[in-house]
């Protein structure tokens, strides 16, 4: 599935190269400097070839790119395709660049997907992509690990893959103005050196664009609820500073009403206890009002969750109506 190194040796005059139907997945990235003055390229029913070098950029004479049957999807395929070679050179060019500086700018692009060329600047600070028009960010994003600025503002975006959470070094995510993205996966709870995300213009609902704004540690606390139904059944509401069920309204709005099976309300300065949001939760079989020591009244409307098992009232003024 590789190319044949041997075929780099002395080729430097080469200006139409044919690679149909060598079930190639990768091309060296020392092939421009091996075959300077290429024109065409027929990289043709190579269907695990998905990206070509960057470095494709120096190929200033490149003319024609054949792409047919390979797994070419992203823009720069699309782009070579349609016969746009130029823009297409522009884009791996900027890649070229970004690897060297560490800062990669593909703003501005009209891209109408995800680039896969920019894994290959795997060691970059700092990725700009905005005013595209992008509408997953997709697992690929798993291979700028190094990535501490990302830049998705002004997009289509729909969706972020919750593999996102794996940015470790991030501490900058602009998502501005994506009109159409309404939530943040949960798995990006766990991303603690996050310390600025912007969501202007995003009808957000997941987490609420109220609690994004009091700040990211609000929004994690949030996403790590959800993450907690999805994994244990589990919605942790305990030491909240919880008043009243309106306060926990917004997370129970966006959870899966089958997936909760317990509700944890301890410590809180709970008053009274409401059950129409416990009531959509038809799997509910225990529920802590542990140590809310204000809370005086349990109500009997509580009798009519089916499968609730158990009421941990301990240290409670009183337990029942």
């Amino acid at each position: 599935p590789f190319f044949p190194r041997s075929l780099l040796r002395g080729m430097s005059g080469i200006r139409h190269l044919s690679l149909i139907g060598n079930n190639i997945s990768v091309l060296p990235a020392d092939l421009p400097k091996a075959m300077p003055n290429l024109v065409t390229i027929d990289l043709s029913m190579n269907p695990l070839l998905s990206q070509v070098p960057i470095s494709f950029a120096s190929l200033d004479s490149l003319d024609q790119v054949a792409v047919q049957g390979t797994a070419m999807s992203g823009p720069v395929g699309r782009l070579f395709s349609a016969k746009k070679i130029q823009p297409a050179l522009r884009l791996l060019r900027q890649c070229s660049q970004g690897k060297t500086t560490g800062h990669v700018d593909i703003s501005l692009f009209q891209l109408p997907g995800w680039p896969d060329e920019v894994s290959q600047c795997a060691e970059a600070f700092s990725l700009d992509l905005s005013r595209n028009f992008i509408e997953i960010v997709p697992f690929a994003v798993s291979k700028m690990a190094c990535l501490m600025y990302l830049d998705l503002s002004s997009n289509s975006l729909m969706s972020i893959h919750p593999i996102i959470a794996s940015l470790e070094s991030l501490k900058t995510l602009n998502l501005r103005n994506n009109i159409n993205l309404e939530a943040l996966p949960s798995s990006m709870h766990s991303m603690t050196r996050l310390e600025d995300v912007s969501c202007d213009g995003c009808p957000l609902r997941i987490p609420p664009l109220k609690t994004l704004q009091n700040g990211w540690s609000f929004a994690m606390n949030f996403l790590k609820k959800l993450h907690e139904v999805s994994e244990k059944g589990m919605l942790d509401f305990s030491r909240s500073g919880i008043l009243s069920e309106e306060d926990i309204l917004p997370v129970c709005k966006c959870v899966d009403p089958d997936a909760v099976t317990h509700v944890n309300l301890s410590y809180n300065p709970l008053r009274a206890l409401g059950v129409d949001v416990l009531r959509q939760f038809t799997n509910l079989s225990s529920i802590s009002v542990r140590g809310c020591s204000m809370l005086e009244v349990l109500p009997a409307e509580l009798a009519s969750l089916k499968l609730l098992a158990s009421i941990d009232c301990a240290e409670c003024e009183r337990s029942e109506e």
